[in-house]
């Protein structure tokens, strides 16, 4: 059975990184689709400038994600060892 306390920190960690995804596949999708008749030299910028947002999106979302799944299994460890109160 797991705790309410561990699932809420799961939501609540993972809520961040999916909107991120979701607006960088957004971004994705505009600048795709936008860039018919542009320049050659347009489109490189273009991807450049989604590569920075990428990784502007997911190394902060790394922050988020990573803690709640220590810590998911920090409690889960605790759990099977029987210290539920520690």
């Amino acid at each position: 059975m797991v705790s309410t306390g561990i699932v809420t920190v799961v939501i609540c960690y993972g809520f961040v990184p999916i909107v991120l995804v979701t607006m960088i596949g957004q971004t994705l999708i505009e600048l795709k689709h936008g860039m018919y008749h542009a320049s050659p030299s347009t489109k490189r910028y273009q991807k450049r400038a989604v590569t920075s947002l990428i990784f502007q999106g997911v190394v902060p979302g790394l922050i988020y994600v990573l803690p709640a799944f220590i810590e998911a299994g920090l409690y889960m460890q605790t759990i099977s060892m029987g210290q539920e109160n520690a």
